[in-house]
């Protein structure tokens, strides 16, 4: 599935021909510009999940946050926020400012493994509420509408938390997309001003901050779904509820990534084993390989304990 493999193919093609972050973002925005809206909404519906077998904190998973940085501030301008980009500040700053003439949007585009450890990251590792009052607070020549964070909606958590409290909250504006939720809104050609003034009825809409046993994760859904997306209500729904198979899709495309990749590990050990012809030298690689897995762990408390100061 081509759109599926768009982005981790764009950082293999990046890392092969080694290109720097900015020229590499210059790559894949002139290839999202290319697809058209039907292609662009299905890459939407599978994004925000990171290659489970990208090296932690390695170089591939940060170019492949940056693309997905790239995607949201593609939408943002089909939408019709003309001026939105990429801060160039590496830390400290939005990943996207989303923007017109008149108004700003700070937005954060989250991504995460499937093989993370539980089914919803850490609250703080989503939303830090702080972080978007300062971001915004530098664009003192623009309307500040508040913040934006997008999800990929196969993280959510099953109950209300923490970020779905912060939603609510009139006096730091933060609103919750799922990549999905991008993606309708290009569907049914919801207009810009539709989501301008979903930021300024904040305060009719959340009178005052819904805290987790009154389930704002719902609320807030059901307010996003009867304000954005009034005029196309059933077929909203309907279009979601189809989410279900692309998220069912993106799960089943994982899981045969990682079983190929062990296919692959097993093949090489099976070929390392049968090219030995001495049995004393493979004893010794056996060994060696046995006690580099089996301390592992130990090799990694001994490392910390170096390091600490």
């Amino acid at each position: 599935m081509e759109l599926f493999n768009l982005l981790e193919s764009c950082v293999a093609e990046c890392q092969k021909n080694k290109l720097d972050t900015n020229e590499s973002v210059l790559i894949v925005s002139k290839k999202l510009k290319s697809l058209d809206t039907e292609q662009f909404c299905k890459l939407l519906e599978l994004t925000g999940y990171l290659p489970d077998l990208y090296a932690h904190d390695g170089s591939e998973e940060t170019l492949y946050s940056k693309f997905v940085e790239v995607v949201v501030c593609e939408w943002a301008h089909r939408v019709g926020f003309e001026e939105s980009f990429l801060p160039s500040q590496k830390s400290g700053t939005e990943d996207i400012a989303i923007m017109d003439k008149d108004n700003v949007i700070v937005a954060d585009a989250k991504s995460f493994r499937l093989s993370r450890s539980q089914a919803a990251p850490n609250p703080k590792d989503v939303i830090k509420v702080d972080d978007y009052k300062n971001w915004i607070k530098k664009y003192d020549d623009k309307i500040k509408l508040g913040g934006l964070a997008t999800f990929p909606q196969l993280h959510e958590w099953k109950k209300s938390s923490k970020v779905h409290m912060d939603l609510t909250n009139k006096d730091n504006k933060i609103v919750w997309f799922y990549y999905g939720h991008l993606s309708a809104v290009l569907k049914f050609q919801i207009s810009k001003s539709k989501i301008i003034n979903f930021y300024n009825s904040y305060g009719e809409m959340f009178p005052k901050q819904i805290v987790p046993k009154d389930n704002p994760k719902d609320k807030y859904l059901l307010m996003l779904k009867n304000y954005i997306f009034n005029d196309h209500i059933e077929e909203y729904e309907k279009y979601m509820n189809s989410l279900n198979q692309v998220n069912a899709l993106i799960k089943k495309m994982a899981l045969e990534k990682i079983d190929e990749e062990i296919d692959n590990v097993q093949k090489e050990i099976f070929e390392t084993i049968h090219s030995f012809e001495d049995i004393d030298k493979l004893k010794k690689y056996v060994i060696n390989l046995q006690k580099k897995e089996s301390t592992k762990e130990l090799q990694r408390l001994r490392e910390n304990v170096i390091k600490f100061r």
